[in-house]
Formats: C-alpha cells, sequence, structure tokens
C-alpha cells in the first residue's frame, strides 16, 4: 500500500513541474526541438512569460501566434510559437517583431525564414520553418552577439529540428 501511495505521489509530483529538463520539446505534429546543455523548457506559461512574448510583435500580430513553450537559458530565451490562420504565409512575407527593432538580417531558403532584428544590445531572432505543411515559428532573444552567431544561428535552429 505504501509503495503504491509513493508511486501516485511520484507521478503526480513530476507532472506538475514547471520546467522540464528533457533533451527535446516535441510539438503536437510530432516534430522535435532538441535542446542544448543549459537550457530549460518552461512548461508553465506565467502572465509575464506571455505578456513577455506578445510585446515582441507588432500590435496586430498577437493573437495569431500563440505560444506553446519557452526555452530558457542564461544568455537567451527563446518562445515556441504555433501560429494558425493566415500567419502561417504571412510568417515568411512580412515583419511581425515590433517596429522599434530593425531587421538586419533576412534570409529566406525553400521552406526556411530566418530574420534578425536588433535595437540598442538586444537582438530578436525569428525562425519558422514548414516542415510537411506544419509550422514550428520560433523566436529567441538574447543581448550577447556571441550567443546570436552561434547557438541562435541559421545553422543552428536548423540543426535543432526535426521529425522523430
Amino acid at each position: 500500500m505504501n509503495k503504491c501511495l509513493l508511486i501516485v505521489f511520484v507521478v503526480l509530483f513530476s507532472s506538475c513541474r514547471q520546467y522540464d529538463t528533457n533533451t527535446r520539446i516535441t510539438l503536437p505534429n510530432g516534430v522535435g526541438i532538441s535542446l542544448h546543455e543549459g537550457e530549460i523548457q518552461n512548461r508553465k506559461q506565467s502572465a509575464f512569460l506571455i505578456t513577455d512574448y506578445f510585446s515582441l510583435f507588432k500590435e496586430e500580430n498577437t493573437h495569431q501566434i500563440p505560444l506553446y513553450r519557452t526555452v530558457e537559458h542564461g544568455d537567451y530565451r527563446f518562445f515556441i510559437g504555433l501560429p494558425y490562420g493566415k500567419y502561417i504565409t504571412k510568417i515568411f512575407e512580412e515583419d511581425l517583431v515590433e517596429e522599434s527593432y530593425a531587421l538586419v538580417k533576412k534570409e529566406k531558403k525553400n521552406n526556411i525564414s530566418y530574420k534578425i532584428y536588433n535595437k540598442e544590445n538586444q537582438y530578436i531572432v525569428e525562425f519558422a520553418e514548414r516542415i510537411e505543411n506544419n509550422l514550428i515559428y520560433i523566436l529567441a532573444v538574447t543581448d550577447k552577439k556571441k550567443v546570436l552567431e552561434n547557438t541562435l544561428s541559421l545553422s543552428g535552429f536548423i540543426s535543432r529540428i526535426g521529425k522523430h
């Protein structure tokens, strides 16, 4: 009996954790995003994180790309959104990030869109990839140029994402 209670307690406790240290996030469409050392998946989307995420967009874009998960690291944070409706195609065609950030780099190849924005010492990276008619959208924020050039680079994002 005590063993059963212990098992139930462990299962309940582990399902209620706010942070997850798994090495992969699996999206509802089966696509996985690998996590690097030091990255922690935040499963609980607090009002602060949601506000922080939506503050990075132009006002008219905030309701079509709901926040799915947040990944945190000491040097950066990235948000995984699941776009729907007209924003699935709009992401590839328009700049969705808030106007006070200057677009400094834009790459588009095949089913991938990659953009870098800058304001003072803050960088925003917007990455979108269409895989089998599903769209993955990541918005990353850092104030470290080295992180931008390595971890949050186009090749860095491409190497993270794959179908299970």
